[in-house]
């Protein structure tokens, strides 16, 4: 039920997608987020999710730090300093999820790889799918990136943090999903700034038919 994460940016920033795109993008779906994750959840949940209360979850820790981030980008920080301080935050992000449901990782290490495998599955085919299929469509290579981080990125450090703090008790197993799914994610990223410029150069961007 969460929107995408604004890592979306990071990402676009890094591997030089269109800003403009993708800000407009992330823009829509997180206006969007504000009535959708609530009702979303809720409608999954039921009692258990108070739509009001994950409203004001999504505005704490959706709306906040994007209205900080809006004079922040206006500030030079050098971009090894950003990639520093990314990475610092998602894994303190890791390791304090994964602390909260490290017992039933150990006792069930089954479902744990079960759910693993259907992160990578979730996270990995249909994003690949999307740039093979962009790419034989002549879409652009800078919006094919945008199309590609919004349409796989989704906030995961979000859902984390709303079952912590709002189904820790009721439902603690729902924590694992989202926790591993934070992690994959980030092993995504690495992997297509890795890979990216080979699978679809920049010379390659252009329609078939050209």
């Amino acid at each position: 039920a969460v929107p995408c994460a604004i890592s979306v940016m990071t990402m676009t920033f890094y591997m030089k997608g269109d800003m403009k795109l993708g800000m407009l993008g992330f823009s829509f779906i997180y206006l969007g987020a504000l009535i959708l994750t609530p009702l979303i959840t809720h409608l999954l949940m039921g009692e258990a999710a108070s739509w009001v209360k994950i409203l004001e979850y999504v505005v704490l820790f959706v709306v906040i730090p994007v209205t900080i981030d809006i004079p922040l980008n206006k500030v030079t920080i050098p971009p090894l300093i950003k990639t520093m301080a990314l990475n610092i935050i998602i894994l303190f992000m890791v390791f304090i999820s994964v602390g909260f449901r490290r017992d039933y990782i150990i006792e069930n290490p089954d479902i744990a790889l079960l759910l693993l495998v259907a992160n990578l599955f979730r996270i990995f085919v249909p994003s690949l799918a999307m740039l093979f299929l962009l790419k034989r469509m002549g879409v652009n290579r800078d919006k094919g990136i945008v199309y590609i981080a919004l349409g796989t990125w989704r906030n995961s450090g979000l859902a984390a943090t709303l079952c912590i703090v709002m189904f820790s008790t009721t439902y603690p197993d729902a924590l694992l999903p989202a926790v591993l799914s934070l992690m994959v994610e980030n092993l995504w990223f690495v992997f297509m700034q890795g890979f990216f410029d080979k699978m679809w150069p920049k010379d390659g961007s252009e329609p078939m038919n050209s």
